[in-house]
């Protein structure tokens, strides 16, 4: 027989085994679903186990996952299965999970598909919990689309098992992994994460730290609030991140130290205090006018245009907080002194008189 003609044969035989073992797999999961007793259930999932290993050899997972979905849901099936069927279709399951080729295709078909199928898998995952949890991580790694969304929700129900394997994964020596690992934390959003992302802040890679803020910014509860609050005590670079997320916590315990960073006396940063400014203006505070207001009159004879870019910044600030005493502030240097801060006051003053017909 001549080579090609060999191989097409060796081929049409493989094809015709694999299909023979869908087939026998379609067959006894069949079976399993009228299994009753424990001896008969374990022997026809011995069977199926089988015809599993044999497609997921030969790169032909997809077939084998309908066994997946039918050893999860004997799990959960409360009212139709024994505690000790649900207990075997559990350890049946754990198995598979470890077959990676498999457990990439339950990935993808719940974070990648839709419909009901989706669901489905979404639910196996939750189910297996922490066996899915590191090849999920992995997965998203390279995953930037909705599915990145979907992967995230899954770690979410997952809850503090998935906690534990992200938080290792913080403390990685590899630096992408570790920030990648922060922005998990943030878009997880567990309080339970606040006191390592506390660790990360004070990491010596700044981006890390920064992440670690930003994560600490979406979790938004008072302990994360009083992390920031403690970072803006950090390096500007730090601090300066630290500050733009306070703005977004709208947090009471923010408005005196974002105040004290903004003082002219304190050797901070022009960005440290400019980002400061922004936040008091986003929580929108009157407590934030006395500050604010020393810095928009702060026009010595010398160093003027230093202070040109704060100036603007408080305007803009005193503008977004509203009220009589924003306008009072507003209008005495709207007529006079420094164009850009006249004009910026003029222009807070519109916005004002816009927003109150708005309301009117």
């Amino acid at each position: 027989m001549q080579p090609g003609k060999a191989t097409d044969a060796v081929n049409a035989e493989r094809n015709a085994f694999l299909t023979q073992q869908i087939a026998d797999l379609v067959r006894r999961l069949s079976e399993l679903e009228t299994c009753d007793d424990l001896a008969s259930y374990n022997l026809t999932a011995n069977k199926i186990e089988a015809a599993v290993d044999v497609l997921v050899r030969a790169k032909r997972s997809i077939e084998a996952y309908r066994a997946v979905l039918v050893l999860a849901r004997h799990t959960t099936a409360r009212d139709q299965r024994s505690d000790a069927i649900r207990r075997e279709a559990s350890e049946r399951l754990s198995r598979l999970a470890h077959k990676d080729d498999l457990l990439d295709v339950v990935i993808e078909q719940g974070c990648g598909g839709s419909g009901l199928a989706s669901v489905q898998a979404s639910q196996v995952l939750i189910a297996l919990g922490a066996l899915a949890v590191p090849r999920l991580l992995r997965q998203l790694e390279t995953r930037k689309d909705g599915s990145r969304a979907r992967m995230t929700q899954i770690l979410i129900t997952v809850g503090d098992a998935a906690l534990a394997q992200v938080v290792d994964e913080l403390a990685a020596q590899q630096p992408e992994r570790a920030r990648r690992a922060a922005r998990l934390l943030g878009e997880m959003q567990n309080p339970n994460a606040v006191s390592f992302l506390c660790d990360a802040l004070g990491a010596p890679d700044l981006s890390l730290a920064r992440e670690a803020a930003q994560a600490l910014a979406r979790i938004a509860d008072d302990a994360a609030a009083q992390a920031l609050i403690a970072g803006l005590r950090r390096s500007d670079e730090l601090a300066e991140t630290c500050a733009a997320c306070l703005g977004g916590l709208r947090h009471p315990a923010a408005l005196p130290a974002l105040n004290e960073l903004i003082d002219l006396r304190r050797g901070r940063s022009e960005s440290v205090r400019r980002a400061a400014i922004h936040s008091l203006g986003r929580i929108g505070s009157p407590a934030a006018l006395p500050g604010l207001a020393r810095i928009l009159e702060h026009a010595p004879l010398f160093g003027a245009a230093k202070l040109r870019g704060l100036r603007v910044s408080a305007a803009q600030a005193i503008g977004q907080i509203g009220g009589n005493s924003a306008s009072q502030v507003l209008k005495a240097h709207a007529g006079r002194g420094d164009a850009a801060i006249r004009l910026a006051c003029q222009e807070a003053l519109r916005r004002l008189a816009g927003a109150s017909k708005r309301e009117t």
